[in-house]
C-alpha cells in the first residue's frame, strides 16, 4: 500500500479492454493508478493520455518482469488477450504487506 495511503494498481496491456479497468481504477477512492504496461511504451503511455493520466505521475513498461519489479505495484490487473494469460506470462511476487 503507498504511502497515501491507496492501493497503488498497473495495468498490463494497453488495448480496448484497459480503458474500462483503468476508468474504474481511477472512480476508486481507494485506488491509485501507479504504472501501466504495454508491448511498447508509445502504446501505454497513449493509454494514459486517452484516460486523462498526466503521464509525468505514472511509470510505463514495455518489459512484464520490470513492471512486477516496482515496488509501487500492490495490484495487477491482467488486460492482454486471454491465449497469453495461460501462456505463464505472469509471475507473482511475494506481497510486502497484506491488505
Amino acid at each position: 500500500m503507498s504511502v497515501s495511503g491507496k492501493i497503488g494498481v498497473a495495468i498490463h496491456g494497453a488495448g480496448l479492454v484497459s480503458s474500462g479497468h483503468l476508468n474504474a481504477y481511477l472512480r476508486n477512492p481507494h485506488t491509485q493508478v501507479v504504472a501501466i504496461g504495454s508491448r511498447t511504451l508509445a502504446g501505454a503511455e497513449a493509454k494514459a493520455r486517452e484516460v486523462g493520466i498526466d503521464p509525468a505521475t505514472i511509470n510505463f513498461y514495455d518489459n512484464v518482469d520490470a513492471l512486477l519489479a516496482d515496488l509501487a505495484v500492490d495490484a495487477l490487473s491482467i488486460c492482454t488477450p486471454p491465449q497469453l494469460h495461460a501462456a505463464g506470462d505472469f509471475r507473482l511476487r511475494e506481497p510486502a504487506s497484506t491488505f
